[in-house]
């Protein structure tokens, strides 16, 4: 009897065990857990690609891998113009893609899912419902955010295109790690 109850006790284990085992591509963001859908094939690739905005002429998103790519992928990947720049999580890469790379290459390197984060998942909790702590805010309604952006632009790209949407950098000291401080006015936010 009790070896049947030891069994059973251990099965029960192993089973919970494995119910419990999350998905390798699940992604911790700042409003819980998100799991990208696979859209790399012949219908969903190109239509993410075509809905991107260019960014001086490259389309900035995420990437998502079945698994971590070794170098010789990532050097293919360069050669399609997707150049991988920071890991995020769960197997998702930040990347900049240039041109429309095709599907097929793509899901032979392992590609997964193509995506971009919606406001509310990539910023803070507070800046999104604009709840701004006083130390941040300035005069006229102003407020300083710190930011982080793609390695595939650099700090003249960068400032053009903030210049260009009414933002102002106002300190690039941790421009090395593609962080910069903006200066918002919080009636556009």
């Amino acid at each position: 009897m009790k070896k049947i109850c030891l069994v059973s006790f251990a099965l029960l284990c192993l089973i919970l065990a494995e119910a419990q085992t999350p998905s390798p591509y699940v992604l911790k963001i700042r409003s819980g857990l998100k799991t990208p859908v696979p859209n790399i094939d012949a219908t969903q690739w190109p239509r993410f690609l075509e809905q991107q905005p260019l960014l001086l002429g490259k389309r900035v998103c995420l990437l998502q891998f079945e698994s971590t790519p070794n170098d010789t992928q990532i050097k293919e990947l360069f050669a399609l113009g997707i150049v991988l720049d920071e890991y995020v999580d769960a197997l998702a890469y930040r990347a900049s893609i240039i041109g429309m790379p095709g599907w097929e290459k793509l899901k032979s390197l392992g590609l997964r899912s193509a995506f971009l984060l919606e406001a509310a998942e990539k910023l803070s909790p507070e800046l999104f419902s604009k709840k701004f702590p006083s130390w941040a805010t300035r005069a006229g309604g102003m407020i300083n955010v710190w930011i982080q952006f793609s390695a595939s632009l650099n700090l003249p790209e960068l400032q053009s295109l903030l210049n260009v949407s009414g933002f102002e950098v106002r300190n690039a000291r941790f421009v090395k790690q593609h962080i910069v401080e903006v200066s918002l006015d919080t009636a556009r936010l």
